[in-house]
């Protein structure tokens, strides 16, 4: 389910309770069968023998897709709260670590290299922040090497593909194999025009590069080397975000989460949806922060890319969809 890039679309599935009471007993199991883990990706995380005092924190889902939007970045992060997150170790889930989740949605978090810690972007509650990238796709051909026929092939023997090649057939003109093979690696589907305006017909090798590393936006215009794999093109794909994941004391996790809820139910109010304090100046503030599933009925009042602190010009924005 796509994040909607104004309104936090309702999560339709909650964080089990048990997995909470878990963690704050220190249970060495979950009712997914994964263990707790005191140490993962070579960081040291809390559970019952550091009191949880250390989470992951992938706050990143929200404020590296949603760059200069805090109200979208807050309706994604509004209700945060202690729990756990699967971790995921070469494509496979490997146990629990204590997490400090957005809302009710908690991504997975994966290890990339023994040491590189980074947040999937879908997870628990059903939310899934999407995201373009580059990837290995297809197995592809280099082009075939270049005949010398004079050294291949004595004169005297009749050749067609010979005399093809050395022009000798009149009226036929046949265009380099590579542009009509799909599965040869410089086939591009249609030219392209190039920042000099000149047209595009073959795709690029990457040489030690990545497809990973390119643009997803020029993708296509690529094929690259992949290990044992051969060469491969490359192509886009949408799949959920990535980011790097933060490990973080839990009373930060707690303090970050506070500021956002405050300004989350200050900005998203509608009068008599939840208690409410009026200053002399006007601010609204909450006595009560409102549960998650309340908020999230108001969350389109939030105002849209502004920055921190800056009041909403006004209530009931429309709703809009993005899959980045």
């Amino acid at each position: 389910m796509a994040v909607g890039c104004r309104r936090f679309t309702k999560v339709i599935a909650v964080i089990a309770t048990s997995l909470r009471v878990a963690l704050a007993a220190g249970s060495n199991s979950t009712a997914q069968g994964l263990e707790n883990l005191d140490q993962f990706c070579s960081k040291n995380l809390g559970t019952k023998d550091t009191d949880a005092n250390t989470v992951v924190d992938c706050s990143c889902c929200a404020t590296s897709h949603l760059s200069g939007d805090y109200g979208s970045q807050v309706a994604l992060q509004y209700g945060g709260h202690l729990t756990t997150a699967i971790a995921v170790e070469a494509g496979q889930d490997v146990g629990n670590v204590p997490a400090w989740s957005l809302g009710n949605f908690v991504p997975k978090v994966a290890c990339e290299k023994g040491d590189v810690m980074t947040c999937i972007c879908e997870g628990k509650g059903n939310v899934r922040v999407d995201d373009p990238s580059c990837k290995i796709g297809p197995p592809c051909q280099l082009e075939a090497p270049v005949i010398e026929w004079p050294s291949t092939l004595s004169e005297g023997i009749p050749s067609q593909p010979r005399d093809q090649a050395l022009g000798r057939v009149a009226g036929v003109k046949q265009a380099p194999v590579e542009n009509k093979r799909q599965d040869y690696c410089l086939f591009m589907a249609r030219p392209v025009l190039s920042s000099a305006g000149k047209p595009l017909q073959k795709r690029v090798p990457l040489g030690s590069g990545r497809c990973e590393d390119v643009n997803p936006k020029q993708c296509h215009l690529f094929y690259a080397r992949n290990g044992p794999d051969g060469w491969r093109h490359c192509q886009s794909i949408i799949s959920p975000k990535q980011c790097k994941a933060k490990v973080i004391k839990e009373t930060e996790a707690r303090e970050n989460s506070k500021d956002i809820d405050a300004w989350g139910a200050k900005h998203a109010f509608f009068p008599g949806a939840w208690p409410v304090e009026v200053d002399a100046d006007g601010t609204v503030i909450a006595t009560k922060q409102p549960p998650v599933e309340v908020f999230e009925q108001y969350a389109d009042n939030l105002p849209p890319r502004t920055f921190k602190g800056t009041p909403p010009s006004q209530p009931g924005l429309q709703s809009q969809k993005f899959s980045a």
